[in-house]
């Protein structure tokens, strides 16, 4: 699989950096929207998965690197 992952879903895929981040955003060019997943307000996130060849923007509250889970 892509990055060696095996579990794709937030915030599975980004425990590394956990307690790191504080937002990850994804644009969505076919509907012109910005889609996020924030670990505070799970409930309110679209965002649920990490998808390979997409990129995306992770806002980042302190130092870390990101290693494969």
């Amino acid at each position: 699989p892509p990055l060696g992952l095996t579990n794709y879903s937030l915030p599975t895929a980004l425990n590394s950096i956990a307690g790191s981040y504080d937002w990850v955003f994804y644009f969505n060019a076919t509907s012109d929207a910005w889609i996020f997943y924030n670990p505070s307000m799970p409930q309110f996130s679209a965002l649920k998965t990490l998808e390979a060849s997409r990129g995306y923007f992770i806002q980042m509250t302190t130092d870390a690197t990101w290693s494969r889970s």
